[in-house]
């Protein structure tokens, strides 16, 4: 994507037919290392939470990732969502493992799974649509 504006990324968010929010918790900042870690989490990019937002508006499923060493830590990271956002915790997250080529593949099988068969999208979408995606 050549145009990296907010007009931009909405317009992708909003026509996509599946949103990955790749969840992480509080990390060291890279390019800012004296940063607090707590910024740098997921819930705590400001636009981050506008992709949210933006899939929620135009009824985009939500699909959550995170990695596989998060995956016992979901609760943990559901707590530093913004009140509207936390039902996002009662969705099956998907875990990948980067540095595992066989788990990585099953994880992205998983992925293109939901994406072919909607119906198992039925809880990730903003309430009160939740109900009516259900039958989807």
């Amino acid at each position: 994507m050549a145009d990296k504006s907010e007009t931009a990324m909405a317009h992708g968010v909003r026509n996509s037919k599946i949103f990955l929010a790749i969840l992480t918790g509080p990390c060291p900042n890279p390019r800012n290392p004296d940063d607090d870690p707590i910024e740098n989490a997921y819930f705590s990019r400001p636009f981050c939470v506008k992709e949210l937002e933006w899939a929620i508006e135009a009824r985009v499923p939500i699909q959550p990732i995170v990695c596989a060493e998060d995956k016992s830590n979901i609760g943990k990271l559901m707590s530093l969502a913004p009140e509207h956002l936390k039902f996002l915790g009662g969705v099956d997250f998907i875990d990948v493992d980067r540095n595992d080529k066989e788990y990585f593949e099953v994880g992205a099988r998983k992925i293109i799974r939901k994406l072919e068969s909607r119906k198992e999208l039925g809880l990730v979408c903003y309430p009160p649509a939740c109900e009516e995606a259900k039958g989807v």
